[in-house]
């Protein structure tokens, strides 16, 4: 049976961090039990990543006018 690391978030609500997760995350990646918890936060949306949130932000408007460009070029 899967086991849990309860992390507080932010908001005050509890996430349920599978232990298997933060330890496969500490091999693979050779990082700390920490940053291993917060990777699990931002790859399952229980965490903003503000950096993440910038570069999809950037990659939507360069399609925005990425259109634009073809539209006209049409």
């Amino acid at each position: 049976m899967e086991k849990f690391t309860p992390y507080t978030l932010p908001n005050g609500k509890i996430a349920q961090v599978p232990n298997s997760a933060i330890e496969q995350n500490m091999r693979a990646l050779k990082c700390s039990r920490d940053e291993a918890i917060e990777l699990w936060l931002f790859d399952n949306d229980k965490l903003e990543n503000e950096e993440e949130k910038a570069l999809t932000q950037k990659a939507k408007d360069n399609r925005i006018t990425a259109t634009i460009h073809k539209a006209k070029a049409e």
